[in-house]
Formats: C-alpha cells, sequence, structure tokens
C-alpha cells in the first residue's frame, strides 16, 4: 500500500510514518505534505491507497484537500488526524465517505488499527470490482456471441428464437425494425490484410451504436445487422439513417486507411417482422453485387433495376453540406449544395429522381440537427413542385432554416451558460480554469466561446479570471498567516515567479511589497 501523511507539524509526520514503516512489511510511505495546497500536488503524483490528514492546517485545510483530492483520486482512502476542539470540523468530512480518525497524541495501537481498517476496506473494493467487471466480460462475451449467431442464423434461413422484443429488453431500447447491410473489401488483397480490416471495422461499428451488430466475415463479405428505435419508424427515414450511417463509415475507412478505395457496401431494405431478415440480407448481397462490379459511389440502397438515386451521390460534396450547417456555416454549405446540384444535372437524372433524391437528403440534414440535440419542427416539403429550379430553391431556403436552427438554438444556450460562467469562475479560480475546458463544457468551440464572452461582458475570459484571482490574492495577502507562496497556490496559479509577474501588472506593486505596505497601514 502507498501511504501519504499531512500534517503542519514534522514531527507528528515523522512519529507516524516510523510507526508504519516499523510494523507494517512493504508499506510505503514516500508521501509528506505540511499542507492541503501541497498534499493536492503531491497526491497527484504520488497516487496514494491511504492518506493520513490533519485538519488544522495553515493555508487550505485538511477538510478542502480531501474534497479537492477526491475529485480526481476517488479510490483514495482518508485517515483523520484531530485534536478534541476540532472534531466538530470533521464532521463535514465523515459526510463525504471518511470513517477513521485518529485523535492527537494518537496511540500506537489506534494508528495501527486505522490502517489495517482501511486496508482491509480497500482490499474488499478491489476483490468487488474485480467481480463486477468479470461479470461485464462475460455479458459482452455472451452478447457477442449471440448476436453473430442470430445473424448466421438469419443468413442460412434458420430459425433462431430472438425477436425484436426479445432484442429490445436485452438493449433496454424500443426496436421494432431492422436492416441488413453487407461490407465487402477488395478481393485481391491477403487474409491476414482482409483479417485485420474486419477487426478495425468491428471496433469502428461498435463504437458507432450498440445497435449494430457485425457478423461472422464469409469469404470477404461482412454482414451487418442494423437496428432501429421505434421512434423511426417509416422506411424512408430509416433508410435516410441507415446510408448516413454506411457514409460515415466508409468515411471513416479512407481517412484510417489513407485510401480512396478499397471497401464497397450493399444495402437491404428494411424489414419489420423477423421474418423477412433473410430478404433484407440477400437484397444486400444483389446491390454489393452491381455496386461492385460499376464506376461511382461504393455504396448501393437496395437491388437496381435502372438507375436508383442513392447511389449517384458524391460522397464528399454531401459530408461538405453536412459539415456547413453543423458549423453554422452559411455560405459553406450553399456553396457546396450548388456543386452537388450542378454535377446532379450532369448525370441527367429526371425531376422526379432529383425530387426523391433531395427529400432523402433532407432528412438526412434534419437528423444532423437531432444529433446536435435540437429538435426542429419544421419538415422540408416538396408537395406541387413543377420545376428543377423551384425545387432547388426550396433546398437553398430549407438549409438556411436549419442553419438558422443551429445558431438560435447556440446563441439561446450560450448566452443562458455565460450568465452562469462568471459564477462558476468565482467558485473555481483556484482551480486549473483555461478557456478550452470551460468552452468544452458549454459545448462550444473555444473561438465562438471567447468572442460570445467578450460581446456580453466587454472584457476577455483570460482577463476576468485574472482580475477575481488577483483581487483574491489582495484578500488573502491581507491576513497575516498567509505567505505570499501559499496565496499564490490558493488562487490557482503553480508557478510563484509568474504569479507575482502577474500581480505587479494589475497593481504596480509585487505581492511582497503590496503585503508591506498593508501591513504597514495596519500598525
Amino acid at each position: 500500500m502507498k501511504v501519504m501523511i499531512v500534517d503542519d507539524e514534522a514531527i507528528e509526520r515523522q512519529v507516524l510514518k516510523r510507526i508504519l514503516e516499523k510494523e507494517i512489511p512493504g508499506i510505503i510511505v514516500n508521501g509528506e505534505a505540511r499542507n492541503g495546497r501541497i498534499a493536492i500536488e503531491i497526491a497527484e503524483e504520488f497516487k496514494p491507497d491511504i492518506i493520513f490528514m490533519d485538519i488544522k492546517m495553515p493555508g487550505m485545510n485538511g477538510i478542502e484537500a480531501i474534497k479537492e483530492i477526491q475529485q480526481s483520486l476517488p479510490k483514495s482512502k482518508f485517515i483523520m488526524i484531530t485534536a478534541f476542539d476540532t472534531f466538530e470540523y470533521a464532521r463535514e468530512v465523515m459526510q463525504k465517505g471518511v470513517r477513521e480518525y485518529l485523535l492527537k497524541p494518537a496511540k500506537k495501537q489506534d494508528v495501527l488499527d486505522a490502517y489495517y481498517r482501511m486496508e482491509e476496506a480497500i482490499k474488499r473494493e478491489i476483490e468487488e470490482r474485480e467481480k463486477r467487471d468479470n461479470v461485464k466480460k462475460e455479458y459482452d462475451k455472451v452478447l457477442a456471441i449471440s448476436q453473430k449467431e442470430w445473424i448466421a442464423s438469419s443468413i442460412m434461413d434458420h430459425v433462431l428464437e430472438i425477436s425484436f422484443e426479445d432484442w429490445s429488453d436485452l438493449l433496454g431500447l424500443r426496436v421494432n425494425t431492422g436492416q441488413m447491410v453487407v461490407f465487402s473489401f477488395n478481393d485481391t488483397i491477403g487474409k491476414q490484410q482482409r483479417q485485420f480490416y474486419y477487426n478495425w471495422l468491428k471496433q469502428t461499428i461498435k463504437r458507432g451504436s450498440e445497435l449494430f451488430f457485425v457478423g461472422p466475415m464469409i469469404g470477404e463479405k461482412i454482414p451487418v445487422l442494423f437496428l432501429c428505435e421505434s421512434r423511426i419508424g417509416k422506411e424512408r427515414q430509416v433508410k435516410a439513417v441507415t446510408i448516413q450511417n454506411v457514409r460515415n463509415f466508409i468515411h471513416q475507412f479512407y481517412t484510417a486507411q489513407e485510401k480512396r478505395t478499397g471497401i464497397k457496401a450493399g444495402i437491404g431494405k428494411p424489414f419489420f417482422i423477423e421474418s423477412d431478415f433473410s430478404s433484407s440480407y440477400n437484397e444486400a448481397l444483389v446491390a454489393l453485387g452491381q455496386v461492385r462490379d460499376q464506376e461511382g459511389p461504393p455504396y448501393q440502397y437496395g437491388v437496381v433495376g435502372q438507375k436508383e438515386i442513392a447511389n449517384q451521390f458524391p460522397l464528399d460534396r454531401e459530408k461538405l453540406i453536412m459539415d456547413g450547417v453543423r458549423n453554422g456555416n452559411e455560405q459553406e454549405a450553399l456553396t457546396a449544395f450548388e456543386v452537388y446540384i450542378f454535377e446532379l444535372k450532369g448525370e441527367g437524372f429526371s425531376l422526379l429522381e432529383l425530387h426523391q433524391k433531395m427529400e432523402d437528403f433532407m432528412i438526412v440534414l434534419r437528423h444532423t440537427l437531432k444529433e446536435l440535440g435540437i429538435d426542429s419542427k419544421r419538415r422540408f416539403q416538396s408537395t406541387g413542385i413543377t420545376g428543377n429550379e423551384e425545387l432547388i430553391v426550396l433546398c437553398k431556403e430549407y438549409i438556411q432554416y436549419l442553419i438558422m436552427e443551429i445558431m438560435n438554438w447556440r446563441m439561446a444556450h450560450s448566452q443562458y451558460s455565460l450568465i452562469e460562467v462568471k459564477d462558476y469562475i468565482k467558485e473555481n479560480y483556484d482551480k486549473n480554469l483555461t478557456l478550452e475546458g470551460v468552452a468544452e463544457q458549454l459545448g462550444l468551440s473555444p473561438f465562438y466561446f471567447s468572442k460570445l464572452f467578450k460581446e456580453k461582458f466587454q472584457i476577455t475570459f483570460i482577463h476576468y479570471l485574472t482580475d477575481v484571482r488577483m483581487n483574491k490574492a489582495k484578500d488573502m495577502l491581507l491576513q497575516r498567516d498567509q505567505s505570499v507562496k501559499e496565496v499564490c497556490f490558493l488562487v490557482g496559479y503553480k508557478d510563484p515567479n509568474y504569479f507575482s509577474r502577474v500581480f505587479k501588472k494589475n497593481t504596480t506593486f509585487t505581492p511582497k511589497e503590496f503585503k508591506e505596505k498593508a501591513m504597514q497601514k495596519q500598525e
């Protein structure tokens, strides 16, 4: 066990260390601190299992130190060291899970008994954690086998008694629709490379959603089952979402393998009853065969007797439009859409085909907002359209509407949050606050967050944080029992020299000069 001792009295630390090292074989006591702030820094580096913590210390006391250490080291255990007159303060820490305390001056046997109780508690937690991990591993193993068996049995037209209802109970989500997709890698690659790609695809799809299940590789083909939640009920919606997911996986493959070829996908039509599973798989197989025999996009939806709209569209162009919408960049999105439409016209699509494709793609764009947590009320409506230009204008207006929805949501969300950011800074000025970290909590880019903060408060985030810290530092320096170094750590700085430079820049005095002048006035 690794042990740290925190006490402002050096002799107390030495006595405790001597008792522990002499009486307990194998113990490691190489962490000592004289106050709470130093204890936090040593704990971060040393990561002790057990910490003997004094309550009453200058600067940051033991109670405050425990609260902060628990945030980064929740598994560490604490044994409080307290005198009779400070025991009331320990009650607050007892509520945080601390169950052991020693009264000063502590007897040797009391120290050892407290340590052994903590050691036993840690061992029990480790055993329980290992049991939970083993149970989870077995569950994941069984689940993976069940997924493969279900897919393989469906492919071979065997009956497996697992229904949508069974899967709903297992996954904790209500599912009532499925769809088969078959991926295939270039058949010229070797067996080892194919296995590597298969493992990569399996891991990537697993990260994509708990509703995607990868079957066993059959030759160079990989069947994948896409389940859909009940809220996505219509075939067109299922189709749009599945195509979007397939595009994402293919794009990730291109990026990871630094290739623009090597993977194809055939997509079967959705099925709403389990007995149609193998039909969806057979459609996916035929679609895969057709897409492998032709130039163009690396995927195909359904069996094509004539030109099928879903597989004629450049993956990169649609991704550019979607990125522009997600980023709220109207010019980027509309420019990409103009190029996209120009390329489609060059393919000679009829108005009906173009109309169908635009409706599908607008569903995908609307789904993009849902991924961001925005519930857009307005759906794309194109009934009554009689010409290509009229359809294009309508699509542009809908793209502008979606971008406006994103911008309005961000502004409302950000303005509300910005009011709380100031309070958050005042309460957490002593922590390692960064522009990037706070922006991430708000779900905004650092640049966008910085811009909003300055527009609302007429001061940059960094300047405001510095002002709060400097005001707190002034208050602390007025107290006689706190040194400049302690104040440096207490207001969130790690380097006393840098703290002094910032302080002088803001007050024209060094912290030491400020403290001396204040003490002279008090005298």
